[in-house]
């Protein structure tokens, strides 16, 4: 009667650990330098990945400006707002996502 009690804790305790585990890198970050890492650079060559790469930088740029003038506004309100202002799309930076 003892082992089943036994064996079902060890299985609750390991199933609490990986969920632990999981939950771990759970946290606040930087919008921002998390949008540039899971971007797409767009272009064949290098010259257009880099063009690509500078009009990412010119919104984030832009909407950190915005988000700097109206501290109620979200990030991704501030990187629409920003692209919408500098006639930016989006989409094809965002394609796999």
């Amino acid at each position: 009667m003892k082992r089943p009690v036994i064996f079902r804790s060890f299985v609750v305790l390991v199933f609490i650990t990986f969920l632990a585990w999981d939950i771990f890198p759970l946290g606040e970050k930087d919008f921002y330098s998390v949008m540039k890492t899971k971007s797409v650079l767009v272009g064949e060559t290098d010259a257009d990945k880099q063009k690509s790469e500078e009009t990412l930088n010119q919104v984030i740029a832009k909407a950190q400006e915005i988000q700097a003038a109206d501290k109620n506004i979200y990030p991704a309100n501030a990187v629409e707002q920003a692209a919408d202002s500098l006639a930016i799309d989006l989409k094809p930076y965002l394609e796999n996502q």
